[in-house]
């Protein structure tokens, strides 16, 4: 008697061929770090220059730019060919947008703001079982062009690489199952991508966001552009935080926080209001719940789950 496989559903080959890119980023996001560190180390030695000084930090960020590039860009163009896609269906760049920019990023950067407060009692929670997290972060720059790299390598090429892998490749690999299937999955997936206990939550949120918005103003630019702001108000705190008091700080962004959230709570009533804007997502799903779920275990999820694992484990 003769048994017969079931053949993967098309929804189990196209996430697989999604977790399969994610692995091949999660190798290199663990090989780049080391890699700039070593190339940084022996530039330092050949000329030199001292191991702690703000020329290492320099080279570092100069040799770390392009490695986190072909980390994110090398398994995004993956993805896409083994998919057998054109690079214009999945990477969406049109000038104008169908929706208001400033609505997106008012709701997306208060998501943002209110889910990192959850994150605050998630990290607090840790630490009350005795699990604390490490925190490591350089004090901000001096020199003009210590600054400028910090600047490309922290808000512009981490706004680019991660859009076109996220937002681009992975979003819509998912989409045929289903706009709030590929919108959740792929914000979770961005989330998990930071390797970071204490940002893996409203990195999620974000990605989420970010998905909605890139689908409502089809053009990874909107992706692109709330992404490079974000990551500029980040680039913003760390140079307050080195340049005030602690209590000037915070008092400072208790006020933005609660400006930033009422901002995006109107933002959210707004879309709410327009009842067209959500029809779309009422579509009747490709796939049931289990099976969506169920198409993430496979031998290549394991593999990635064990890889994030590891990775996020570093700041434990």
């Amino acid at each position: 008697m003769t048994h017969h496989l079931q053949a993967p559903s098309p929804l189990k080959k196209r996430v697989t061929a999604v977790l399969a890119a994610m692995l091949i980023e999660a190798a290199l996001f663990w090989l780049s770090a080391p890699a700039a560190d070593f190339g940084a180390g022996m530039i330092c030695i050949l000329f030199g220059l001292p191991f702690d000084g703000e020329a290492y930090r320099l080279i570092f960020d100069l040799l770390y730019m392009p490695l986190y590039a072909v980390t994110f860009l090398l398994p995004a163009s993956f993805l896409i060919m083994l998919l057998r896609g054109r690079f214009g269906e999945y990477l969406r760049f049109k000038p104008r947008f169908e929706v208001n920019p400033a609505l997106a990023t008012a709701v997306t950067l208060g998501v943002v703001t209110a889910v990192s407060y959850l994150s605050n009692l998630y990290i607090s929670l840790l630490d009350v079982l005795g699990i604390g997290l490490y925190y490591s972060e350089s004090p901000f720059p001096e020199s003009t062009a210590a600054i400028i790299v910090y600047f490309l390598s922290s808000v512009v090429v981490p706004a680019f690489v991660e859009e076109i892998t996220y937002r681009g490749a992975v979003l819509h690999a998912l989409l045929p199952f289903g706009r709030w299937f590929a919108i959740i999955a792929s914000g979770i997936l961005f989330g998990v991508m930071h390797y970071n206990p204490s940002q893996i939550l409203y990195a999620a949120a974000a990605g989420m966001a970010l998905a909605y918005f890139v689908l409502e103003a089809k053009s990874l630019w909107m992706g692109i552009a709330i992404h490079a702001l974000n990551n500029a108000l980040s680039f913003f705190g760390h140079w307050l935080y080195d340049c005030v008091s602690e209590e000037a700080y915070y008092r400072f962004y208790s006020v933005f926080d609660a400006v930033i959230v009422t901002l995006a709570l109107a933002g959210i009533l707004i879309i709410l209001h327009r009842r067209t804007v959500l029809r779309r997502y009422e579509e009747r799903p490709a796939a049931s719940l289990r099976e969506m779920a169920g198409a993430f275990i496979s031998p290549v999820g394991a593999a990635y789950a064990m890889a994030a694992l590891l990775l996020t484990a570093r700041w434990c």
